[in-house]
């Protein structure tokens, strides 16, 4: 599937583990960024901070369904959707514990 995207920043619109979070605007190469993913009954589910090209988020322990990432910078805020899909190396490794 094609990434949601803007000029800034991209990620994939279906993730299973793990959230990559791409710089694409190298103006932001060196920039504190921060990031807030958010259900879709505006709840917080996950916040924080970071810096760098690449960033990825483990979010194994999310339950299945849409969200969104919104990332703040300088005086900007993008929102951006995505879909989490449980995999099945996710059930068998909860399954055996």
């Amino acid at each position: 599937m094609p990434p949601a995207a803007n000029n800034d920043v991209s990620i994939n619109e279906v993730i299973y583990d793990f959230l990559t979070i791409e710089i694409i605007n190298t103006h932001l190469h060196h920039k504190n960024l921060s990031y807030a993913i958010i259900d879709t009954e505006q709840r917080i589910i996950r916040k924080g901070n970071f810096n760098g090209l690449t960033v990825h988020l483990r979010v194994a322990h999310m339950m299945e369904g849409k969200y969104f990432l919104r990332v703040s910078y300088e005086d900007k805020m993008i929102s951006l959707p995505f879909k989490k899909i449980t995999s099945s190396f996710s059930e068998l490794s909860y399954a055996r514990r």
